[in-house]
């Protein structure tokens, strides 16, 4: 498979193998019962917190490569200190079919209850057809017969305690389809990998005056971190220079009345995490701090120069 555009490498191998992982995340607390150590650990390395759950979508994809027709694709789903279960895997935009749980066999899938104190996977494969059709009214299509399109591939965790968190991994490939048909060319806001979250939260209410429904939570918003432009896929000898955007919005952003927003927050770009065995990882750009809600128009871009072979984390 040829990459169309990419200073690295020209292509990928015939069996697939070097199609790089990424990892997409959401993390939400609560999401056990453990005590949280928020406040008296400082918020900069609060990744760390036990009462903290986390999502993962590890996907294993031909990034920016040309795609001439229906690919067979797997992931990875893991759920890190989770008290509650997972849905199985879809795609937002209906870009799947043929999703087989390897637990199980068959498309069903096994019984996806998380561990409290612990972490549970499940592997999955599936057809990712750009044939397919979005069932609107009417049907669109996601992926152009030429140009720049994004896979969206999505989880839902369902906490007992009644919160939800949908998490999305977005990957970005380029359609060959028809080379003879118009280019859909990159788009404005750049060629984006990475990860977007939606919150139910049960304990949060809706105030009646706003006419919102509060029905398995309400929505509070969603939340982005994405690398914009071309990212490392293979080792690098030099700093390699990628710019990423990171923005949330919450649903009653300008409702005069009952207006909802995110908590003030801290973004922290690390190196060297691993978060399953309690290791927050090392500051590689100053954290920096952020109003609740942020628009993708006013965030400011964040430049990462590493000598990191792969992108493999965006939490």
């Amino acid at each position: 498979m040829n990459l169309h555009g990419h200073p690295q490498k020209t292509d990928y191998k015939d069996d697939g193998s070097d199609w790089p992982i990424l990892s997409s995340q959401g993390h939400w607390r609560p999401g056990n019962d453990m005590p949280s150590t928020f406040p008296i650990i400082p918020i900069g390395i609060s990744t760390a917190d036990p009462s903290i759950a986390h999502t993962h979508i590890d996907i294993k994809v031909p990034l920016f490569g040309e795609i001439t027709g229906p690919l067979k694709l797997n992931c990875t789903i893991k759920a890190f200190h989770t008290k509650g279960s997972l849905s199985g895997i879809y795609s937002p935009l209906g870009q799947i079919r043929d999703v087989i749980y390897e637990d199980t066999g068959t498309s069903t899938p096994p019984s996806m209850i998380g561990d409290p104190m612990g972490v549970k996977q499940w592997n999955v494969n599936f057809i990712f057809d750009p044939h397919l059709v979005r069932p609107t009214f009417p049907p669109t299509n996601t992926v152009p017969p030429h140009g720049w399109f994004t896979l969206d591939i999505a989880i839902k965790t369902f906490f007992d305690n009644g919160d939800i968190l949908q998490v999305e991994a977005l990957r970005t490939m380029y359609s060959m389809l028809d080379p003879t048909a118009p280019e859909v060319g990159i788009p404005d806001a750049g060629l984006q990998n990475g990860t977007a979250c939606a919150v139910n939260n049960k304990r949060f209410k809706f105030p009646p005056e706003t006419g919102l429904i509060n029905l398995y939570g309400s929505q509070m918003g969603q939340s982005f971190s994405t690398t914009v432009g071309m990212i490392p896929l293979a080792p690098i000898q030099e700093p390699w220079s990628f710019a990423g955007f990171f923005y949330s919005y919450a649903q009653l952003e300008g409702v005069p009345s009952g207006k909802f927003k995110f908590p003030d927050g801290t973004f922290a770009l690390r190196k060297d995490l691993d978060l399953h065995n309690g290791i927050p990882g090392i500051d590689i750009v100053p954290s920096q701090h952020f109003q609740g809600n942020t628009s993708f128009s006013n965030t400011p871009i964040i430049q990462h120069f590493g000598r990191n072979p792969m992108v493999r984390e965006m939490i």
